[in-house]
């Protein structure tokens, strides 16, 4: 009888998953056949068995100038030798260094605010968005990741066909379907989705 042959990214998986929930940091990471990538350079990434992929993930855009960027590399590199890496410590002469450079360089900005993830920030949209406008509807694209929060977090993980079959019924797909009315923060059910035809799964979350 033939053994089945283990790669070395299974294996890793395998050993993941005694103490990791799932195996993986995140299930867009636990993919079949599984990978394992250990180094980067660029627009490229290696797997453990040495193979070469090209990146159109790119962390969800992070690297938009690729993989060790050997002048941002080197300017990490210089700001931690000085023991300049004080950000979550406090107020730093940086932040304001920072803020300015994203104002000049993207003419729509007037002012920014900093935060740690993508959720935080999509987060810290929203309420702006309905504290400005006074409404609590939320526009969202099927299949689009735009947060970890319950609000945005809508058929992300879900099948295409489940998907489409939600959009027919105007529902919600299982996956997200808990609003909340921002004016008593307490939590409201989505009545329902609408989706244009031909639209590729626009979907309108409705109070």
């Amino acid at each position: 009888m033939a053994h089945k042959t283990v790669s070395a990214a299974q294996e890793i998986l395998e050993k993941n998953e005694k103490y990791i929930a799932g195996g993986v940091f995140s299930l867009n990471r636990k993919i079949d056949p599984m990978r394992v990538f250990v180094r980067a350079k660029g627009a490229y990434v290696w797997d453990i068995e040495g193979r070469r992929y090209t990146d159109y993930h790119a962390a969800f855009a992070p690297y938009f100038l690729g993989h060790a960027d050997d002048d941002v590399d080197q300017a990490v590199i210089d700001i931690v030798k000085d023991s300049a890496s004080l950000f979550g410590a406090g107020t730093t002469p940086w932040e304001a260094e920072l803020a300015e450079l994203l104002v000049a360089c993207v003419p729509t900005l007037e002012q920014v605010q900093v935060t740690n993830t993508g959720s935080e920030a999509t987060a810290l949209a929203l309420r702006l968005a309905r504290a400005v406008t006074g409404r609590a509807g939320v526009l969202l694209m099927q299949g689009g990741y735009n947060g970890w929060e319950d609000e945005v977090a809508f058929n992300l993980m879900d099948p295409p066909e489940k998907q489409a079959a939600a959009g027919q019924r105007g529902q919600l797909a299982p996956e997200s379907h808990l609003g909340r009315d921002p004016r008593h923060g307490q939590p409201q059910r989505s009545r329902g989705a609408v989706q244009r035809p031909g639209s590729g799964g626009a979907a309108a979350r409705r109070r």
